[in-house]
């Protein structure tokens, strides 16, 4: 939990300090921003849990649940230039809960490149750190997964991604287990 608590922070300051810069001298041509500031999104996939647990190298167990109801609720900041090579960070809570009554959490801090074709239009991909909790499930550390998405930028303040994710984590006690939580995520972003 450290770890995820100490890049969060880093991706915060580095946040924090690209909306403090500021020219005091005017640009020779002025960059068009399609979308850039902080950002509140609202997040549901749609996910399948996986997890493998080996039991002293000889038993091999699987066990897939599709994840039913899952919403999430973001922070970020954007900046996307048109035409030009963009970035976006993020931290994203999901809620995850399953037809037989399992639940959980994710916390996942992401940070992406994003290329703008036209303002309505771009590209993101990138990589995140996520913190697994489960009621059946404990003891998973931080995990390493990646993300990539198609942006719908509606306007300069609201837009839409559809993309694929996948979170990756792994526990180890009696037996070791490594989990993946991947599928399709739609987003509604708002951009202040």
């Amino acid at each position: 939990m450290k770890s995820i608590l100490t890049v969060l922070g880093i991706m915060l300051l580095i946040s924090l300090d690209c909306l403090g810069q500021t020219s005091t001298t005017a640009a020779p041509s002025a960059r068009e921003y399609n979308a850039q500031g902080i950002k509140v999104s609202i997040v549901r996939p749609s996910l399948t849990f996986q997890a493998k647990s080996s039991y002293n190298d000889s038993y091999q167990e699987v066990t897939t649940k599709i994840v039913d109801s899952t919403i999430g609720l973001s922070l970020g900041y954007v900046q996307l230039p048109i035409k030009e090579i963009g970035w976006t960070t993020n931290l994203t809570y999901l809620n995850l809960s399953s037809a037989n009554g399992d639940g959980g959490s994710i916390l996942r801090a992401d940070g992406n490149v994003a290329y703008t074709f036209i303002k309505e239009l771009n590209l993101k991909a990138g990589v995140n750190l996520n913190q697994i909790t489960s009621e059946s499930e404990r003891g998973y550390g931080v995990g390493l997964g990646y993300q990539g998405s198609i942006g719908f930028q509606v306007s300069k303040n609201f837009g839409m991604d559809l993309g694929y994710t996948e979170m990756n984590a792994s526990s180890q006690r009696n037996y070791q287990t490594t989990a993946k939580i991947s599928g399709i995520e739609l987003a509604a972003n708002f951009v202040f």
